[in-house]
């Protein structure tokens, strides 16, 4: 059979690897192109705050948010993540939460230095050694927040705030969660990246794929009712959804069995009818040293793997967490195609290493045969 002037036979073995690859690499570029052509059709990209949102995101009655941060030799970063964000959140009515463990004790002496200093801060000791995961020691601060909101129904914590201690916290992130939790009980901020030199490769593969994934995929996936997966970080749940969780699960507000407990605990969410939404959104304002406008978007940053054996180590944890230990844990069945398509997309990254690893040592090949021989390869 001939096709632009190359011979094959589908008998062959080479004939049918290349044409296999190509035709699944063919369908998950179409995937791609589908989330393109939906954010440009339904115009799903970040939102510009209107001049009426933000007087309301400032006169709302502040409800009280605790912020939870599990901690594993955070000792470098601790007391400046709580200091620098303490100074620079626009919000008054909230606590942090320090999680540590009994043996890291360089974190838990920065930590209750950090308690000593100010009053909205609270550390709460692991009663394992570490390190156990995450989902363990958020699920103890969880705990520990619901008898602090028996004995102090006054002052109860209304919403519960995951992050991490490296982030950066928006100084309205916290206002925007409050005005957005008047009509939704799960909200996902974006997360960035704090600027770094662009000699950092893996860092700028992170900063890319996640502003694609915050400005553009999750506002597709909400639009299509498919479930917000949570960060891990910029993730805010109301205090009744968090009890709600705690009763369901025998006392456990997050799922100690996964490797991504954050991915899990967005689409128990959503399983749950949990009012989602993803608050991509900005403001403009004129600076004046400058005379320039800037556009502000209220997200987290933080500074994303720049060492390829971290990366490495990053993404295997999350294609287990997501691609099998999700498919595996999760056993509520979607509820209709577009959820089951999100999904499919989650757990693509499994099958798209070797697809692509494929496609590109078969690309190599022809290139490096023309090169070499001035004609396609004849296999």
């Amino acid at each position: 059979m001939q096709f632009f002037d190359y011979s094959f036979s589908f008998l062959g073995a080479h004939d049918i690897w290349m044409l296999s690859t190509a035709l699944l690499c063919s369908v998950f570029l179409m995937d791609d192109l589908f989330i393109d052509l939906v954010a440009f059709i339904k115009r799903k990209k970040a939102k510009k705050i209107s001049d009426k949102e933000f007087t309301q995101m400032n006169s709302i009655p502040e409800r009280k948010i605790g912020i939870m941060v599990a901690n594993w030799h955070e000792d470098q970063v601790l007391e400046r993540m709580i200091a620098g964000n303490i100074d620079n959140i626009d919000y008054s009515n909230y606590e942090f939460f320090i999680g540590a463990y009994p043996n890291d004790q360089l974190t838990l002496e920065a930590a209750r230095r950090a308690e000593k200093k100010f009053k909205n801060v609270t550390v709460i000791v692991n009663n394992l050694d570490g390190p156990t995961s995450k989902g363990q020691m958020l699920n103890l601060i969880i705990n520990y927040i619901n008898a602090y909101n028996k004995e102090n129904q006054s002052k109860a914590i209304e919403i519960v705030l995951m992050h991490d201690a490296e982030d950066v916290i928006h100084k309205n992130a916290l206002k925007l969660i409050n005005l957005k939790n008047l009509e939704y009980d799960f909200i996902q901020i974006p997360v960035f990246s704090l600027n770094v030199p662009v000699s950092k490769l893996t860092a700028g593969i992170y900063i890319d794929e996640f502003i694609e994934a915050h400005t553009k995929d999750l506002l597709v996936r909400n639009y299509f009712n498919a479930g917000v997966p949570s960060a891990g970080v910029g993730t805010a749940i109301s205090w009744s959804v968090a009890k709600m969780l705690l009763n369901l699960n025998d006392g456990k507000f997050l799922n100690e069995k996964t490797l991504t407990e954050d991915y899990y605990l967005g689409l128990t969410c959503h399983d749950l009818n949990v009012k989602s939404h993803f608050a991509c959104e900005f403001y403009e304002y004129h600076n004046k040293e400058t005379d320039k406008k800037i556009v502000e978007y209220i997200a987290t940053r933080a500074y994303f793997p720049q060492k390829v054996g971290q990366s490495i180590r990053q993404k295997t944890r999350w294609s287990l967490g997501i691609s099998l230990q999700g498919f595996e844990l999760r056993k509520t069945k979607a509820a209709h195609f577009f959820e089951s398509y999100f999904l499919w997309r989650d757990r693509k990254s499994l099958p798209s290493a070797p697809l692509f690893t494929s496609a590109f040592i078969f690309t190599a090949f022809f290139i490096f045969t023309y090169i070499t021989t001035g004609d396609w390869p004849r296999l």
